[in-house]
């Protein structure tokens, strides 16, 4: 593997334990009751959730 292509699969996977543990102390806190986390919870996946929901109810989003 070339040494630009080592650098990007380390950034990637930097990045997708960041995020990994920024989510676990996310749901931490609303286990906790924090409303700040519970805030942030639900602006990260309000978006993905509510696509899901419309395919459920087959309704098209333009």
């Amino acid at each position: 593997m070339k040494p630009f292509k080592k650098t990007i699969v380390f950034k990637i996977e930097y990045l997708h334990t960041f995020m990994q543990q920024t989510t676990n102390q996310i749901i931490e806190g609303c286990k906790k009751g924090d409303k700040k986390s519970q805030v942030q919870l639900y602006t990260n996946y309000c978006d993905a959730m509510f696509a899901i929901a419309c395919r459920y109810k087959k309704i098209r989003i333009k």
